[in-house]
């Protein structure tokens, strides 16, 4: 695998070609070191944490959920992060995490026009009178 670090290297270097390899040769079907990849440089747009729960926020103007040749799948890498990150980050053990996708499209949670319709501010109602429905 190509890294700046001859150890291991960080995962967002491992090469998606090698990776492949590994995956056949080891018979991981669920793709499972791409995935570990993927969490690795993943972010959610937005998180908010209170003391016991996080919530995740995708939001999505123009564009659908991420996609690519390899099997990226960005919804389900940021489920993949909600399940690594209460046992890889210990402030975060004991917490319980969601997402939610606010978008236009079919797979969204929550729309722009439901969030538009609940707001007084008159900044914010500004800001998105030209949002996509």
């Amino acid at each position: 695998m190509k890294s700046t670090n001859p150890n291991c290297g960080f995962r967002e270097d491992w090469d998606f070609e090698d990776i492949e390899i590994i995956h056949k040769e080891e018979n991981l079907n669920n793709r499972e070191f791409l995935r570990l990849r993927w969490a690795c440089n993943a972010k959610p747009d937005v998180m908010i944490i209170s003391r016991k729960h996080g919530l995740f926020i995708e939001l999505k103007v123009e564009s659908g959920i991420g996609t690519n040749k390899f099997g990226y799948n960005q919804e389900e890498t940021q489920s993949d992060i909600l399940e690594l990150l209460p046992l890889t980050v210990p402030c975060f053990s004991d917490m319980d995490f969601r997402k939610i996708i606010l978008s236009k499209g079919e797979k969204s949670n929550i729309t722009w026009s439901e969030i538009k319709d609940k707001l007084t501010n008159e900044l914010a109602l500004k800001h998105l009178k030209n949002m996509p429905k």
